[in-house]
């Protein structure tokens, strides 16, 4: 499949109800999605809320995919997955408690640049790369561990990404200031 598709890496979260089955599900459900393969899963992370601080803590996971779809066609079928999943968006509340989350952070662009290129869109429902992921460590220590398996560009830019943030870990817990 790596031949004719582009590699897209995801963020997964949950912080409601069986999380780790929760996205063993996401994950089962993504992988069947016609056009996609998961090429590598990170392990799983608890992370406290960073910004709607009055929840439960996260268990936070990324992947990376190969994929024929389209970043639009991607996400629209992302979002099916979370519906699946009985997430619930509440209207007014953007960073609340979620069964499942599914962000897609990168995809590489296929326009015949080198490897690692990233596609940048800005539409109301996809903005690429995620313009938040480069500031969360909930985000980039599981995708530094996908990178690894996947891409050494990126895994310097996911580091390069952390040194910039005051964060630590503990066992499988990402704290944040």
């Amino acid at each position: 499949m790596r031949n004719t598709s582009s590699i897209a890496y995801i963020s997964l979260g949950s912080n409601i109800g069986d999380s780790p089955a929760c996205m063993d599900e996401a994950l089962r459900l993504t992988a069947a999605i016609s056009g996609v393969k998961v090429a590598a899963v990170s392990g799983r992370w608890r992370t406290e809320p960073q910004d709607d601080k009055n929840q439960p803590w996260f268990v936070n996971q990324a992947a990376a995919l190969y994929t024929g779809l389209a970043p639009l066609d991607l996400l629209k079928l992302l979002q099916g997955v979370e519906n699946a999943l009985g997430r619930v968006r509440e209207w007014g509340r953007r960073f609340g408690p979620r069964t499942i989350d599914l962000d897609i952070l990168l995809y590489e662009r296929q326009d015949g640049l080198e490897q690692g290129a990233w596609l940048e869109i800005s539409l109301p429902e996809l903005t690429l790369p995620h313009p938040r992921f480069r500031r969360r460590a909930f985000v980039l220590v599981p995708l530094r561990e996908v990178a690894a398996k996947t891409s050494t560009k990126l895994l310097a830019e996911t580091q390069a990404a952390l040194d910039k943030l005051d964060y630590r870990l503990e066992g499988d817990r990402i704290f944040q200031a």
